[in-house]
């Protein structure tokens, strides 16, 4: 497996919405589901993407996921479109 394959990107909540529109990315529906979903709670949600997992959504205002989060977002550049 490639570094790329394995590389995270982090993504706004736009850029997540046009992916939903765009469809090359089979499971952005899903992923924009959760993030509202946590949106709709009042809380924070995170966005990255890789090849090799696909999309991952954090809560981060659960502490668990929170430091999940933390460890991605060190490894994780910015998607470009």
């Amino acid at each position: 497996m490639s570094k790329e394959a394995k590389q995270w990107y982090w993504l706004t909540e736009e850029q997540l919405e046009r992916l939903v529109g765009h469809g090359g990315y089979p499971d952005a529906q899903g992923a924009w589901d959760e993030v509202r979903k946590i949106k709709k709670a009042g809380e924070t949600p995170a966005i990255y993407y890789s090849k090799f997992n696909g999309f991952r959504i954090i809560n981060e205002d659960d502490m668990k996921q929170f430091k999940i989060g933390l460890g991605i977002s060190q490894r994780a550049k910015k998607f470009r479109m």
